[in-house]
């Protein structure tokens, strides 16, 4: 009987101590949880203060139809850049303009001077297709290449004496408003001067193998058949612009001309900026 009562009080015992200690832990923790309470930090206080672990999106651009262009450089945004837009209503800022990296080519050349050299940039590119298209039966001749302002303007005025403003605005360009003044674009032309500068030039043997094959190497047909009113000039399939093989590729794959591009090129150039700007913060 003894040995019962004395259970009785030990387990009496221990219920009492373990009430005791859940009611403290639910005062301690009550007490806790309510002494200066720290509000989490919202989005704009973890984006600007937890250092960003992950790598920026890269940026691209993607035209209709065609693969994303991956290689941006602010470089190629440039007023002598691979990717600058010359034309009517874009000129050149600076009138005086003549790149200092002009060469001479392998190419077989139609007159001599300053207007049969390109830009270094686009020596390699055009000897490669020239040597390509020679292979494949082609001679490819340079008839025009970089043009200084003042020539530009001598072959202007001739057309406008011959045939009016109107017509001399559809076949040349005012001088200050020419890409030629940029060294990436030539007119080409065969040893035979078939169809020289003509529209003709299109069925020829050369024509055919540019308008085919010249995005493989950088180049673009710069005004192509039927977008006058977009580009501001008539068909020129003699007339080709080094922009880069991605960029090439991307417009022949999109049928898009420059102009009509560069909307996308812009909002790239933008993007690329403020990335720039927020990693040097």
């Amino acid at each position: 009987m003894c040995y019962i009562e004395s259970m009785k009080k030990k387990v009496m015992l221990a219920l009492i101590c373990f009430m005791v200690a859940i009611t403290g832990s639910f005062v301690i923790f009550w007490l806790t949880s309510h002494k200066n309470p720290v509000p989490p930090p919202d989005d704009y206080q973890l984006s600007e203060n937890i250092p960003s672990t992950t790598e920026p999106e890269p940026i691209t651009i993607s035209l209709p139809n065609a693969n994303p262009i991956y290689d941006i450089r602010l470089e190629y945004f440039a007023e002598d850049g691979i990717w600058a837009l010359v034309n009517k209503t874009q000129p050149l800022q600076n009138q005086a303009y003549r790149p200092n990296d002009l060469v001479h080519t392998t190419l077989p050349e139609q007159k001599s001077g300053d207007e049969m050299t390109v830009r270094e940039i686009m020596k390699t590119p055009i000897e490669d297709m020239a040597k390509d298209a020679k292979a494949s039966g082609v001679e490819l001749m340079i008839a025009s290449a970089f043009r200084s302002y003042d020539l530009q303007k001598k072959y202007y005025t001739s057309i406008l004496n011959a045939y009016g403003e109107t017509e001399a605005n559809r076949q040349s360009a005012k001088a200050g408003t020419s890409e030629h003044q940029l060294g990436l674009a030539v007119d080409f032309a065969t040893s035979s001067q078939a169809c020289r500068l003509e529209e003709c030039f299109e069925n020829t043997e050369a024509g055919k193998w540019l308008a085919n094959n010249a995005h493989k190497y950088g180049f673009i047909l710069r005004y192509p058949k039927n977008y006058e009113t977009v580009t501001g000039y008539m068909y020129e399939p003699w007339h080709f612009r080094f922009v880069g093989v991605q960029l090439a590729v991307a417009l022949f794959e999109s049928k898009l001309t420059l102009e009509e591009a560069y909307p996308y090129l812009e909002q790239a150039s933008i993007n690329l900026v403020a990335q720039s700007t927020r990693s040097s913060q």
